[in-house]
């Protein structure tokens, strides 16, 4: 299950480093949904 969390928190700061914002945006929302979902199930 964390498996994709941490993929998504990887690209977050793979795309930092290369500086492209609207990507980080991008990936930060999924990141937000991903960790949502895990709060609000169960």
């Amino acid at each position: 299950i964390l498996t994709p969390v941490a993929r998504v928190a990887f690209s977050v700061f793979a795309f930092w480093q290369q500086r492209d914002q609207f990507y980080i945006i991008v990936t930060l929302i999924v990141l937000l949904i991903l960790v949502h979902g895990l709060l609000t199930t169960g």
